[in-house]
């Protein structure tokens, strides 16, 4: 298909789509994700961090990304989210949250069904609440972003809290128009900078172009590029707060691509850009999300030599994306064949053994080190958007206040009676092997 008219074919049947099965060759084994690859893709990539002799070495992936689908609301339904940690103990925290959010909002199906948006604010919250419980000394000085976009029969919710982004594409080939789905949560962000100096923060402007504005404590010895996260509970006393802001979209049948990524994206490349990589794959969402990934690694190398954050990305093809859940649904719908009894479930709830529930896919995970230079050379390690700077927890107090994260412990609002059999798909890293520096 011609470069120039691939985006057309966004619109086609889901069914013709099929034969992006190259997309799933490309997933690492074991990896059994709840929507076909070739209509959603996602991949987390780990960052790169220069040694004392500014070489560049593998960093703690701290970023996370999950889909789960169907969730609530019947089947015409999903959720997806990215995280981005950052500070010492961001990958611990990214990996709590994400996994408790999919557990929170499950256990106030009732609510959320209902009043969606309220509801949502308050996951975000209780989530936040329970990191603090469970993990006080790592949430103190260290956080995560969050962006999750929660789709049911026509209609987009999303929250975020932070700068990772949602964007949604309309259109294709040169008619693509693109908007944020979510708004990107800066210290000097307007709304949010106003809060943050009413509670006493500090908000600092760039120290140079393409860097990002801060809030400080008071005695700034912690720092942060983000109004608002999960965790960072030091500056919650400064105003960053964990309440999402919630936007909404109804679906039209020009929607085509959404995309939901970490900052290791939108650091260098536009929402209009990202979507028209995308869109140069429009039978292989895997394969997009591949490529948006290695575009954005290439400005990383390009602009910043030896360090670069870590990348998340869902890519979602909308048109095909309801028409699988439509006809998921409707099949599931046709009556059982005799002898194979009348059970039921409730709305989102997959049965036991269904392709639906998925293996575990767990990411890497240990400790990383904090702070960063400021230098602007070009090659030089610049923590361009590293959360918490300064003063931080001692190892040993860390270590001694670190809890296992323990999948098997009751979510924020749990009944103990009742376990969830369906848990989220956490997207699969391309470096499976911690060896790949390079990214081709």
């Amino acid at each position: 298909m011609p470069e120039e008219d691939s985006a057309s074919a966004l619109g086609a049947n889901s069914s013709q789509l099929d034969a992006g099965s190259h997309s799933k060759k490309s997933l690492p084994p074991g990896y059994n994700p709840p929507l076909p690859p070739h209509i959603v893709g996602t991949f987390s990539n780990h960052g790169i961090e220069p040694d004392y002799g500014n070489n560049a070495t593998v960093k703690i992936n701290q970023d996370r990304g999950s889909i789960d689908s169907p969730f609530l609301g019947g089947d015409v339904s999903a959720l997806f989210c990215v995280m981005d940690g950052h500070g010492r103990a961001g990958d611990k925290i990214s990996e709590f949250c994400i996994m408790s959010l999919h557990d929170t909002l499950a256990n106030m199906e009732k609510a959320f069904l209902t009043d969606t948006e309220g509801t949502f604010k308050k996951a975000y919250v209780a989530v936040d609440k329970s990191l603090e419980q469970r993990h006080p000394m790592d949430a103190k000085l260290s956080g995560t972003s969050a962006v999750t976009v929660y789709l049911r029969d026509s209609k987009l919710w999303i929250a975020n809290a932070g700068d990772s982004r949602a964007v949604l594409a309309s259109g294709s080939g040169k008619n693509l128009r693109v908007k944020n789905l979510s708004n990107d949560h800066n210290p000097d962000t307007p709304g949010e900078v106003e809060r943050l100096r009413q509670c006493g923060g500090l908000v600092v402007p760039p120290e140079e172009e393409g860097l990002s504005a801060r809030v400080w404590s008071t005695d700034r010895s912690v720092g942060l590029s983000m109004a608002r996260s999960l965790g960072d509970h030091k500056l919650a006393q400064c105003g960053v707060i964990a309440e999402p802001e919630i936007t909404t979209h109804d679906i039209t049948g020009d929607d085509s691509i959404m995309i939901l990524a970490s900052d290791g994206i939108w650091e260098f490349i536009t929402s209009e850009e990202a979507c028209a990589i995308v869109a140069r794959h429009p039978d292989d969402a895997t394969a997009a999300c591949r490529a948006l990934i290695y575009t954005a690694t290439d400005r990383w190398r390009e602009e910043e030599g030896p360090y670069r954050d870590d990348i998340t990305a869902i890519v979602v093809y909308m048109k095909p994306l309801l028409e699988h859940l439509q006809e998921a649904g409707a099949i599931a719908e046709v009556p059982a064949s005799p002898g194979a009894g009348n059970t039921t479930s409730p709305p989102g709830a997959v049965p036991s053994g269904s392709p639906h529930e998925l293996p575990h896919i767990q990411s890497r995970s240990s400790d990383s080190a904090s702070g960063g230079g400021k230098s602007g050379k070009k090659g030089d390690f610049r923590r361009r958007r590293l959360s918490t700077m300064g003063g931080g927890a001692q190892e040993a107090q860390r270590k001694q206040a670190l809890e296992a994260h323990g999948r098997g412990a009751a979510p924020v609002g749990a009944n103990p009676k009742s376990q969830r059999k369906r848990r989220p798909s956490i997207s699969p890293d391309m470096d499976p092997t911690g060896q790949q520096i390079e990214p081709r």
